[in-house]
């Protein structure tokens, strides 16, 4: 009996077959990616409503940079939001 090609289990993956999803180091650039792009949400004031991401770890991971940069935020800003109009100049 001759093994298919989809005869292989999705969960067993050679170390060498070249899919992002499985070489470690493009995992964890992933990972970072997505840390870092919530921690900047974070800091910039939002709502964690925002996260991009649909695959679980990835959610994980923007959330957990989403509290560190929300964490920043306010420290910087204990009663929220800064008023975006008086941050701007007046052009006249």
């Amino acid at each position: 009996m001759q093994n298919s090609p989809g005869s292989q289990s999705p969960d067993s993956h050679s170390p060498d077959s070249g899919s992002p999803e499985t070489r470690p180091t493009d995992n964890r650039d992933r990972c970072k990616k997505a840390y870092d792009r919530g921690c900047m949400w974070g800091m910039s004031g939002r709502d964690d409503s925002g996260c991009p991401f649909e695959e679980d770890i990835l959610m994980d991971w923007w959330q957990a940079g989403w509290r560190e940069g929300y964490e920043a935020f306010m420290k910087r800003h204990p009663d929220g939001i800064p008023d975006q109009q008086g941050m701007q100049r007046d052009a006249g």
